[in-house]
């Protein structure tokens, strides 16, 4: 007989468990860890790779089941990654000259590294993205030269990705993530992919990813759930790609500092990433400390 946990949180991670690139708050990590001491199940429901979320684990002492990719695939703990909706080749042979043509900065995230071409090939598209961020503040600021950096130094450039990853098939490229300050280009890169019927979504103002129409964090925690019955599950978010993790939980809830939109679809607004939300969620209205 399958065991029913009583609580099943699913947490998005940046903008909501923390902030891309820096440090879980100690408030957080007490809660969590609390929370599954008592027998219940704490599970990331990220955009990051397998790896990245890996990393957020054994970084932070945590012991979570992963979604990653938004849904391309899961990882229980102390298990291997599984990929259920990536992109297939056909898919990439529509999109990656598309882009290319088109003069976008993209990245592909796959199971193996996040490649991309030549840095080189994009300095003028990170001078436009930095104003962006800049009217973020010092948080802003701070995550473009993150990701100036991780950009430069910590992927794998490669000249042509679609002749890699065609020579490269054991390599599963989970989504292709496209970052530009200029909406009007996003709208029509939008517009394109709609008539190709490519999947994609947003989770910032200057990012676009497309995915496998079945990478959706929505469809893998119905799937999750089936292998894990829980009496009561939650949703944890803040921005449109949680909206269908939002819609199948029992309980969503938006940190402060998520969108109208989202916290629209909320029953429970708590504080924001920057003052713990989480785990202030999860003492207050779970363990009721």
């Amino acid at each position: 007989m399958t065991h029913i946990v009583k609580h099943t949180v699913f947490c998005d991670v940046d903008g909501t468990f923390c902030h891309y690139n820096e440090p879980v708050s100690q408030l957080n990590l007490d809660a969590v860890k609390a929370f599954q001491i008592k027998g219940n199940r704490f599970v990331f429901v990220s955009g990051r790779s397998a790896s990245q979320l890996a990393e957020l684990n054994q970084t932070n002492g945590l012991e979570c089941d992963l979604i990653f990719a938004n849904g391309a695939g899961y990882q229980h703990y102390g298990q291997q990654p599984i990929y259920e909706h990536i992109l297939t080749l056909n898919e990439l042979e529509l999109i990656i000259p598309l882009i290319e043509e088109l003069d976008l900065f993209y990245h592909c995230h796959t199971s193996e590294e996040i490649y991309l071409r030549p840095i080189v090939n994009y300095q003028t598209h990170f001078e436009r993205l930095k104003p962006v961020f800049y009217e973020l503040g010092d948080f802003g600021r701070k995550a473009i030269a993150f990701k100036e950096t991780y950009f430069t130094h910590e992927c794998q450039h490669i000249e042509s990705p679609l002749s890699f990853f065609q020579n490269n098939p054991s390599i599963k490229v989970v989504k292709i993530e496209i970052m530009e300050p200029d909406t009007h280009r996003l709208v029509a890169l939008n517009n394109l992919l709609d008539s190709l019927g490519l999947s994609y979504y947003s989770s910032f103002p200057t990012n676009l990813e497309i995915v496998n129409p079945k990478a959706s964090k929505g469809i893998a925690i119905e799937s999750y759930l089936k292998q894990f019955p829980t009496e009561i599950s939650y949703g944890i978010g803040d921005a449109a790609n949680d909206i269908d993790m939002l819609k199948v939980v029992d309980v969503p809830v938006a940190v402060a500092n998520a969108s109208d939109e989202i916290k629209a679809l909320c029953q429970y607004v708590t504080l924001d990433v920057a003052n713990s939300g989480v785990g202030v969620f999860i003492n207050k209205h779970i363990l009721k400390e």
